[in-house]
C-alpha cells in the first residue's frame, strides 16, 4: 500500500522534529499529529491484513474508520487558528504532507473497496472533495 509508506515516512519526519524552539501550542500540535499519524498507520496495516485474510466486514469497518479519521484531522489542522499559530517551517510542512497523505489514504481505500466491491457486496462508490471544510466525502451503495 503506497499510502502506508507515505504515512510511515511522515511519522519519521514528525519524530525528527525537535521540540526545542517550538512554542507551547506547536509542541501540543506536534504531539497530537504524532498520535494521529500512528493511528493512521495502525489502521492502514489493519486494512492490509484484513484484505489479505479476505475478512470483508473488517476491511469495510476499518476503511470507514480511517476515512473518518483522515477527514477529522484535515478539518482540524486547516483551521485558521491552527495554521496561524505555526511558526516552525518543518511543522507547517508536516501538516501540508499530512493533508496530502490523508487524501491519498482515502483515495487508495476507495480504490481498494472498488476493486473488491463484489466480495464486499458494494454496488457503487462515489467520492467527492469538499473544500470548506476540507474533507473527502465517500458514499457507498450496497446491493
Amino acid at each position: 500500500m503506497e499510502s502506508l509508506t507515505k504515512v510511515q515516512s511522515l511519522s519519521e519526519k514528525l519524530n525528527s522534529i525537535k521540540e526545542a524552539g517550538l512554542s507551547f501550542n506547536e509542541i501540543q500540535l506536534l504531539k497530537m499529529l504524532k498520535i494521529v499519524v500512528k493511528k493512521q498507520e495502525e489502521l492502514l496495516n489493519n486494512v492490509k491484513k484484513a484484505i489479505n485474510g479476505k475478512r470483508w466486514s473488517e476491511v469495510l469497518g476499518t476503511a470507514l474508520q480511517l476515512i473518518q479519521r483522515c477527514n477529522m484531522v484535515m478539518v482540524y489542522v486547516m483551521q485558521p487558528t491552527i495554521i496561524g499559530s505555526i511558526n516552525d517551517p518543518s511543522l507547517y510542512e508536516s501538516i501540508d504532507t499530512l493533508v496530502e497523505t490523508s487524501t491519498s489514504c482515502i483515495s487508495e481505500l476507495v480504490t481498494l473497496l472498488k476493486h473488491n466491491s463484489k466480495d464486499l457486496g458494494i454496488e457503487s462508490i462515489t467520492m467527492n472533495l469538499i473544500t470548506n471544510p476540507l474533507s473527502v466525502s465517500v458514499s457507498i451503495t450496497f446491493k
